[in-house]
């Protein structure tokens, strides 16, 4: 039971919270000195924004209760909001997956009814007898 599926269209983002450190080392006639840092990168002196759109493409493969898919998600939004330059943002995800549910035919019946859906699932995804 092998399924193909590909999809694209718009996306919206929104940052709720997150973190940036940055850690810089330096060789001088003394030795080595590092410093470091973090700052939230959407706090009140950043200027990074928390609201990102833009498309995204995605394309994988289903076979029985496993998945792999291939996603590219490209940012649309001038991610800066001070001054007149920004970077183009793109974002490359793979992901893997392996699914199962616990269920006998007949609780998948029970909860969902007796119709054509309800009953293929029951068929095709009850682990337990």
């Amino acid at each position: 039971d092998v399924r193909l599926h590909v999809a694209a269209g718009p996306y919206l983002a929104y940052g709720i919270s997150g973190k940036r450190k940055f850690k810089s080392m330096d060789l001088s006639e003394k030795g080595y000195s590092s410093n470091s840092d973090s700052w939230n990168p959407f706090g009140e002196n950043s200027s990074l924004k928390r609201f990102d759109w833009g498309l995204t493409f995605n394309a994988g493969v289903e076979v029985k209760r496993f998945a792999l898919n291939v996603a590219y998600d490209m940012g649309l939004g001038k991610e800066y909001k001070y001054g007149k330059y920004g970077y183009d943002s793109a974002n490359y995800t793979l992901t893997v997956e392996a699914t199962t549910v616990q269920a006998t035919k007949a609780a998948i019946l029970e909860i969902f009814g007796d119709d054509v859906m309800a009953t293929y699932v029951a068929n095709n995804f009850a682990t337990v007898e």
